[in-house]
């Protein structure tokens, strides 16, 4: 989540220092320079939270497994993850709308095949805790 987060904040960061050169000559590029600018701190926020964790190593993994933790590192990462995609489909939508339904749509696309990889990978972790049930 670390380097998601570094990686989530530089794409955002780019994104700001790009429109900063150029006039916002049309609602997607106030769209994507809002939504960039608004993630900056939510990537830092995210990158900052999972960082005591790396830090203090597998004595504290309990407690970033807790549901407070664990939801909150979720829900700041979705965050980011959401400004990062409104803000990169708003680019594309002020070149083509087109481009821009294409790329949404792939997105859901892939947040479904990697949510289900997840929920897969999960059930086949349990089973070996667990083992077999009779």
């Amino acid at each position: 989540m670390r380097s998601a987060a570094i990686g989530g904040g530089s794409f955002s960061a780019a994104i700001v220092l790009v429109l900063l050169q150029v006039k916002l000559t049309s609602v997607a590029l106030h769209v994507s320079f809002a939504a960039a600018a608004l993630g900056i701190p939510i990537w830092i926020v995210v990158w900052q939270y999972v960082q005591p964790y790396l830090l203090y190593g597998p004595d504290s993994y309990a407690h970033f497994r807790k549901v407070g933790s664990i939801g909150v590192a979720t829900g700041l990462a979705v965050a980011g993850l959401i400004t990062l995609f409104v803000s990169f489909s708003a680019l594309l939508w002020h070149m083509s709308l087109w481009v821009a339904l294409v790329f949404s749509l792939f997105s859901l696309a892939a947040v479904i095949v990697i949510a289900r990889h997840g929920q897969s990978v999960l059930a086949a972790v349990k089973l070996v805790d667990n083992g077999p049930s009779a």
